[in-house]
């Protein structure tokens, strides 16, 4: 139970770093702050608006956590982060990319957390919410919200024994998002917001 709290709260923590560093939108003469999409329940993720690509992050943000997707697509790749099982880390990234054979590793991802006890409709989410979060090494400020509030789902679901037999699997997609959300957190520091 502690091990599931951990990785929740690492993972809102990441969540409030991402929405904190989505740009704000400053009213004019009296005008709504909506200047591009009209904003439906299916936009709003905790209580915040999470528009497109082209209204995503603030640039050194998003210049932040393309780049650190780029560095997690060659680890995962190469089967690099350490005590993960090198066959988690390429269908992940396979996942991620939708690269090699995407179909398969969704479909063994799936299964994997179906069969230790996931429920299958949470688990079919979660692996959709992975599908190409990280293609051509671009992140969409959307799409890594949902990821991360689908993983945190998953694992408030989950009793013990789904922890303990879908580590492996959890472990990677906890690494990667962890590694998204700290390039967040360093590209929002006040230290890299400081001008020379």
């Amino acid at each position: 139970m502690n091990v599931q709290r951990q990785l929740c709260i690492s993972l809102a923590l990441g969540s409030f770093l991402l929405v904190g560093s989505l740009p704000a939108l400053a009213q004019k003469n009296n005008q709504s702050d909506v200047t591009g999409f009209i904003i439906t329940t299916g936009d709003i993720v905790s209580g915040a608006f999470v528009p497109g690509r082209n209204g995503g992050f603030n640039p050194a943000a998003q210049v932040a956590i393309d780049r650190a997707a780029a560095a997690l697509n060659g680890l995962l790749a190469k089967g690099a982060i350490a005590g993960i099982p090198q066959e988690t880390q390429q269908a992940l990234a396979s996942i991620l990319t939708e690269t090699g054979n995407p179909t398969l590793a969704v479909t063994q991802f799936q299964n994997t957390l179906v069969a230790a006890g996931a429920d299958s409709k949470l688990a079919a989410g979660f692996v959709k919410s992975l599908q190409g979060l990280t293609a051509g090494n671009v992140i969409s400020p959307g799409k890594l919200v949902g990821a991360i509030e689908a993983y945190n789902a998953l694992v408030n679901s989950g009793n013990g024994n789904f922890l303990q037999v879908a580590a492996p699997q959890l472990q990677a997609v906890k690494a990667a998002l962890l590694q998204l959300a700290e390039a967040l957190t360093k590209a929002n520091s006040p230290k890299a917001n400081a001008r020379p």
